[in-house]
C-alpha cells in the first residue's frame, strides 16, 4: 500500500497546485454545465477520502465536522452562507495522506465496514478503499482541472 499512499500524496500535491492563484471568484465559479465549482471539488475530496477510510474503518475523522457539511456527497456551494477558508482546505489536503500512511501502519482500520460505491464497486477493506479513493480523487482533479480551464 505504500505506492497507493504515494500516489495518494502525488494528487493532493496536484491539487494543492490547482488552487494556487485562484481568487475568491475563481474558486467559486460554477461553470455552465458543471454541478459544482473549484473550492467544492477539492473539499470533497478531503470530506470522501475521510469517509472512506476512517468512518468505513470505524475511527474517528481527522478533519473539522463542518467540513463533512459542506463537502459530502450530494452538497452543493450553493448553500454556503461564506467561502470556507481555503488556506484551512490546502493544509488539511496535504496533512491527512501522512496521518493516514502513519494510521494504515498502526494497523488501526481492522474493523472495517463493507460498502458499495454508487459506482458499484466494492470495498471490503481499507486496501481496497485506498485504491478506490485514488481513483476518485484522480476523477475529481480532472473535474477541478476543467472548471480551471474554463476561467
Amino acid at each position: 500500500m505504500k505506492e497507493e499512499i504515494q500516489l495518494l500524496k502525488l494528487i493532493r500535491n496536484f491539487v494543492i497546485k490547482q488552487l494556487e492563484g485562484l481568487d475568491e471568484k475563481a474558486l467559486l465559479h460554477i461553470p455552465k454545465g458543471f454541478g459544482n465549482n473549484i473550492l467544492w471539488n477539492a473539499g470533497h475530496i478531503l470530506a470522501s477520502q475521510q469517509v472512506l477510510h476512517y468512518g468505513l474503518g470505524n475511527q474517528e475523522i481527522n478533519i473539522p465536522k463542518k467540513y463533512m457539511a459542506l463537502y459530502r456527497k450530494g452538497s452543493s456551494p450553493k448553500d454556503w452562507s461564506k467561502t470556507p477558508d481555503v488556506e484551512e482546505l490546502k493544509a488539511l489536503l496535504a496533512s491527512t495522506p501522512q496521518i493516514l500512511e502513519a494510521d494504515y501502519e498502526k494497523s488501526i482500520f481492522s474493523d472495517f465496514n463493507s460498502y458499495t460505491t454508487s459506482n458499484g464497486i466494492s470495498l471490503n477493506n481499507i486496501e481496497e478503499s485506498i485504491v478506490f479513493n485514488n481513483f476518485h480523487e484522480g476523477l475529481h482533479l480532472g473535474v477541478l482541472s476543467s472548471i480551471k480551464k474554463l476561467l
